[in-house]
């Protein structure tokens, strides 16, 4: 019966810590898409420096979160995100041409992680 107890005790551990770190990377994705939107939005709308400031945050958020997600999530889908990331902040001083297509790109990233990391019936079996 102690058996029975304890594994019954391990996989409720288990799929609340699953359901727990499922939220918080949908969470965290959904903050930076529509951070990525509001960067775009001041930068379209001439507040460079309001864009900067946001590119900033972002950049902190993501590396607030990062060691959380090296646990959560391979470690693989992260590195891209780490690289366009890192990048955005730079691109908005620079007045680049090439902040839209990253911001989407950081976007669809975001997405994808977030898919990949919600369980559905065809990701289980």
């Amino acid at each position: 019966m102690t058996r029975m107890i304890m594994s019954g005790c391990i996989l409720v551990t288990l799929l609340v810590m699953s359901i727990f770190s499922c939220m918080t990377v949908d969470r965290n994705c959904r903050e930076i898409e529509q951070s990525t939107d509001k960067i775009w939005e001041l930068y379209t709308s001439g507040d460079v420096q309001g864009a900067k400031d946001e590119a900033a945050e972002l950049e902190a958020r993501w590396e607030k979160v990062r060691s959380t997600y090296a646990v959560l999530v391979n470690n693989g889908r992260l590195n891209e995100m780490d690289r366009v990331t890192s990048r955005i902040y730079y691109l908005v001083e620079n007045d680049s041409r090439e902040l839209h297509s990253e911001l989407t790109e950081l976007e669809h990233i975001s997405k994808g992680l977030r898919a990949g990391e919600t369980p559905k019936l065809t990701s289980i079996f």
